[in-house]
């Protein structure tokens, strides 16, 4: 998972330096024909001072690039938040 795709490199990767290891997997499934997209992100950050494990799930989305929007802001939040 650490050999992802790059148009696949979402959600846990966002806002963190491209020296930095990310090891990945996300998903997205429509739960109410195309109107609301549950978008997860899961996985391994670790690099220029931090090493954790992250999931990010959200539900409710209206779109998947809505909800890949959503996930990607609250991974750079977090990145900033650990920082050393």
């Amino acid at each position: 998972m650490e050999q992802v795709t790059p148009t696949q490199a979402w959600g846990v990767s966002s806002g963190v330096p491209g020296n930095t290891v990310v090891v990945l997997k996300d998903g997205w499934l429509p739960l109410e024909r195309t109107t609301d997209w549950q978008i997860n992100s899961v996985g391994w950050v670790d690099g220029a001072g931090r090493d954790y494990l992250i999931a990010i799930m959200a539900t409710g989305n209206p779109t998947t690039g809505y909800g890949i929007d959503t996930t990607e802001q609250v991974s750079s939040l977090v990145y900033g938040a650990l920082g050393t």
